[in-house]
């Protein structure tokens, strides 16, 4: 019923971004992931210059998988870089973004990709305020290429 009435507004309003991300918020929600992404892809052509349209598009992306993750980064990026913090977001956007960097970060430390522990590191250091001493910590010891001080200082199974 949501996504009929969705599609039905869509319809009628084929510019609204935000019925764009209702309704890939809830094809996520039935795990038809690549519907989902392609539909916030489309918000995001509707005006590529609204934070929150990037936001929600990182999210579909970084929740769809693992092979979609390096373009996940690339939005959640772009979502920040335009000012997405400095908005007036509700507690669940941030909880969002800090979950997904969260996710990525981890399995990030598992592979030991520098590159990519250090990108989110430095990321979720804007999105969460009381994990910056913690990344700077992690980003340390990532550039000293001291992996076993990471999995001893974050809890993380080699």
């Amino acid at each position: 019923l949501a996504e009929e009435s969705l599609r039905r507004a869509l319809t009628l309003a084929p510019k609204r971004q935000d019925i764009y991300y209702l309704l890939a918020f809830a094809l996520a929600g039935e795990e038809r992931f690549d519907e989902a992404v392609e539909l916030a892809r489309e918000a995001v052509l509707l005006d590529s210059n609204v934070a929150k349209a990037h936001y929600n598009l990182g999210l579909e992306l970084a929740f769809a998988g693992r092979e979609y993750w390096d373009e996940a980064r690339l939005e959640l990026g772009k979502a920040l870089d335009i000012g997405f913090v400095n908005r007036n977001l509700v507690e669940s956007d941030f909880h969002n973004m800090a979950t997904a960097y969260q996710k990525m970060l981890q399995t990030y430390i598992l592979e030991r990709d520098r590159e990519r522990v250090l990108d989110v590191a430095r990321r979720l250091r804007q999105v969460s305020p009381a994990l910056q001493k913690d990344m700077d910590v992690l980003i340390q010891l990532v550039q000293k290429n001291d992996w076993n001080g990471v999995f001893r200082k974050f809890g993380v199974s080699s």
